[in-house]
């Protein structure tokens, strides 16, 4: 393929509407050649009553409720008034060729809030994957587009225009961790190494990566390492 991936760090829109605001903290990684990957996720707004929850990963993160780290370890659970929030083990993975690989048991942090809002953070060494599911609202903007059912306004362009490049530190939900907007590069498929590409696809085919994300963990493999493409690549289906 020829998508394009571009690795700018610093905090932006996930999700902007006038009741939810979820924000994302991208920043380099040691296992991404200096490229941003999601390091943090912050949810706030309205419809929690200006309370805020965020995660960031397993080395150098915290999970906390209000600015007040809430787990230590795995198997805990943390009630507030708009739901439980739970920090486990996962053997239900989002994609199950993740068990494929040998590494730590995959730990998550699960959030039921009102109206329909749910939450799934899955914590890595240096980064984090995350799943959202919310109703349609009116008013709503996200990093993946509008969701009014019009492709048009969903482009890269049409969303940065919107939402801009980067939440200023004003509207930040990272108070103390805010991180100014760097820009990152642009690659495709085409800047890597002919060489590079073909031991990268075998890497994949033999890890029996599933066809619908075989360009995402080669790409991967190309422009960041090993261990950044086995705990990423497979969760860009969901």
């Amino acid at each position: 393929g020829n998508t394009a991936d571009f690795f700018d760090e610093g905090v932006v829109w996930i999700v902007k509407s006038p009741q939810v605001s979820v924000q994302a903290l991208y920043a380099a990684t040691p296992y991404t050649n200096g490229k941003a990957a999601t390091h943090s996720i912050a949810v706030g707004g309205a419809f929690l009553k200006g309370h805020t929850l965020k995660v960031g990963p397993k080395t150098g993160g915290v999970i906390s409720w209000d600015g007040q780290s809430i787990f230590q370890s795995p198997g805990s659970v943390y009630p507030t008034e708009f739901g439980n929030i739970i920090y486990t083990e996962r053997d239900d993975l989002v994609d199950t060729d993740m068990k494929r690989w040998s590494m730590d048991p995959p730990v998550a942090v699960d959030a039921q809030f009102p109206d329909g809002f749910s939450i799934e953070v899955f914590r890595w060494d240096n980064h984090i994957n995350v799943r959202i599911k919310m109703r349609r609202v009116e008013g709503i903007d996200r990093h993946c587009g509008t969701f009014n059912g019009n492709p048009a306004d969903d482009t890269p362009e049409a969303i940065v225009g919107r939402l801009g490049r980067s939440v200023d530190m004003s509207n930040s939900l990272f108070i103390n961790s805010y991180l100014p907007f760097k820009a990152g590069s642009s690659e495709t498929m085409k800047d890597c190494e002919w060489s590079k590409r073909q031991e990268a696809e075998a890497t994949c085919r033999e890890k029996n990566i599933p066809a619908s994300v075989l360009d995402a963990c080669i790409f991967d493999l190309c422009f960041a390492r090993n261990r950044y493409a086995a705990q990423d690549a497979i969760f860009m289906q969901s």
